[in-house]
C-alpha cells in the first residue's frame, strides 16, 4: 500500500508540474484540422497469477489503477 501511495503521489506531482510551466494552450483553428486527438491505452495489471510457477506480483493491479487516475487528471 505504501508503494502504491508513493507511486500515485509521484504521478500526480508530475502531472501538476507539467501543467504549471507557464505554457498556454492555443485554440486550433477549426479550418486547420489540428487539435487534441483521442488517446487510448490498454493497461493490464495482473497481481494474482493462476500458474503456480509464476510468482504473484504485489501491486500490479494498483499500479494499473494509478495509471488510469493519472491519465484522467492529465486530460483536464
Amino acid at each position: 500500500m505504501k508503494s502504491y501511495l508513493i507511486f500515485l503521489s509521484i504521478l500526480t506531482n508530475v502531472c501538476l508540474y507539467s501543467q504549471s510551466k507557464g505554457v498556454t494552450e492555443s485554440t486550433p483553428s477549426p479550418q486547420s484540422g489540428e487539435g487534441r486527438g483521442e488517446v487510448y491505452a490498454v493497461v493490464v495489471g495482473i497481481s494474482d497469477y493462476q500458474d503456480k510457477d509464476i510468482p504473484d506480483l504485489r501491486f500490479a493491479d494498483k499500479d494499473a489503477e494509478a495509471l488510469q487516475i493519472f491519465k484522467i487528471q492529465c486530460r483536464r
